[in-house]
């Protein structure tokens, strides 16, 4: 074309390929329920196929309407989204304190520390000293005499902080680590984030302080330096649900079952799986997660979390689970911020997930 954009001569003709497919392995029916259960609070919530790592539904809330960009968006449209809760963060890949849902972790790094076996005991109570600090039991008194089993489904504090003291940081690192986080890629969406587990020194380097004993009492249970993303929860207990084998999450269906995604062995013991296995069990038969044994569907185990916040809000509510509990499909992990408890908060919206999910398989 000339200056005035009219056409002068043709230079040649390159006629049109069609792109290759792009399927995400996104379930539309898990996706809706986790939304829904959301409710537009800030949260997130990810379901994970146990055995390939295959995304079945990466929610964040709250969320937009991404339609409002095929246009030109007026500054009323952009002023409201500015004044929400952040509704372009996606905090399926942000980090949290994961709190009593990372009592897995500690599980693991006692128990293959060589620290404690499957059936070790210790004795609850209702604080631990520490450096002249008190560190309290959840709920006020202990659970006397218990084994990791009745820790889990009680979600014992006391229990966990001696069970970190005597395996010490480094281990509860190195087996956090191995069960995905700070390890999990953020699936090649911009905007994420990793989790991290700081060591004592590489808390003093990021820091410039030392390691007390205090953090280690506070990492025990998931608080302190911890951050785990939503997305490194559910690969953390899909692990747990499939025999030790950690998944690489994937949205494309064409990564399934490939060697890019191929899973990879956590080396936890058949023992230390089972002790796990049967505590989370417990927490849904008899414990917080209990909202999930009403007969709708089929026997499922998880854990659940309440994390502090600072400033004195309303603490974070957090569940992660799987199922069936013989035989697991799915993992999932439900983040609500301000949520409150997890039995109260985030347990409702997995139940919605379980219930679409085994709807699916009638």
């Amino acid at each position: 074309v000339d200056v005035n954009g009219k056409e002068s001569r043709w230079l040649g003709v390159k006629p049109p390929e069609s792109g290759a497919p792009v399927q995400l392995t996104i379930n539309l029916d898990l996706q809706k329920a986790a939304e829904k259960g959301l409710k537009n609070r800030r949260g997130a919530a990810v379901v994970l196929d146990v055995k390939t790592g295959a995304v079945l539904a990466l929610a964040s809330s709250p969320s937009f309407d991404p339609n409002l960009f095929t246009r030109r968006i007026s500054q009323t449209e952009w002023r409201k989204l500015q004044n929400t809760d952040d509704p372009f963060l996606n905090r399926a890949l942000q980090g949290y304190p994961p709190a009593s849902t990372f009592k897995i972790v500690t599980t693991a790094a006692g128990i293959e520390s060589g620290k404690f076996t499957p059936d070790s005991t210790i004795g609850t109570s209702a604080f631990i000293s520490l450096g002249g600090v008190q560190f309290h039991e959840h709920g006020g008194g202990g659970y006397g005499v218990i084994g990791f089993r009745e820790a889990i489904a009680y979600s014992s504090n006391t229990f966990f902080y001696q069970v970190g003291l005597a395996t010490g940081p480094e281990q509860i690192a190195k087996w956090g680590r191995r069960l995905g986080i700070g390890e999990t890629p953020s699936l090649g969406i911009g905007g994420g984030s990793h989790g991290s587990i700081p060591t004592p020194a590489e808390k003093e380097k990021l820091y410039g302080e030392p390691w007390y004993g205090g953090d280690t009492v506070s990492m025990a249970i998931g608080q302190g330096l911890v951050q785990v993303t939503p997305l490194e929860l559910a690969v953390m207990i899909s692990a747990i649900a499939n025999n030790g084998w950690r998944v690489r999450p994937h949205l494309l269906a064409s990564q399934t079952n490939t060697v890019e995604t191929q899973r990879k062995a956590t080396g936890l013991k058949p023992s230390t799986l089972a002790v796990i296995r049967s505590g989370l069990e417990s927490v849904v038969k008899d414990g917080t997660g209990r909202q999930l044994s009403d007969g709708s569907i089929p026997l499922t185990a998880g854990k659940t979390g309440t994390a502090e916040v600072p400033g004195g809000k309303t603490n974070n509510a957090l569940f992660v689970g799987y199922g069936p509990a013989n035989k697991p499909e799915i993992a999932l992990a439900v983040v609500v911020e301000n949520g409150g408890y997890g039995a109260v908060a985030a347990v409702p919206i997995a139940h919605e997930i379980y219930k679409a999910y085994f709807k699916q398989r009638r």
